[in-house]
């Protein structure tokens, strides 16, 4: 596990992907977990060597929620080392695809 300064982690979460803070680079924001008052993330991170990291946090869904960010206590947030995996997804639309109707 490595970690991240919490003033690096709270400046990457404020970006937009591709930006770069440090030696961090925002690759993308995935939304996974949905509980019944929270939603957690995380925001994926490619350090210099090109290494990708996981940085997870959970947003309340209601004003009444509060936010869990890990940065907010001012402690270097840790990282959890992660790796790309391609995935094919079918979608399903009231349109033929492109170049006419398949069986």
């Amino acid at each position: 596990m490595t970690t991240i300064s919490p003033e690096n982690a709270e400046e990457l979460y404020e970006s937009e992907d591709g930006e770069t803070v440090g030696p961090w680079t925002r690759v993308t924001q995935i939304a996974h977990e949905a509980r019944r008052w929270m939603q957690g993330y995380s925001l994926i991170l490619r350090d210099e060597a090109g290494a990708l990291w996981a940085l997870d946090y959970d947003l309340g869904l209601t004003e009444e929620q509060p936010h869990e960010l890990p940065w907010e206590n001012g402690e270097a947030v840790g990282l959890t080392r992660v790796y790309a995996h391609e995935v094919v997804q079918v979608e399903y639309r009231p349109v033929p695809p492109k170049g006419g109707e398949r069986p």
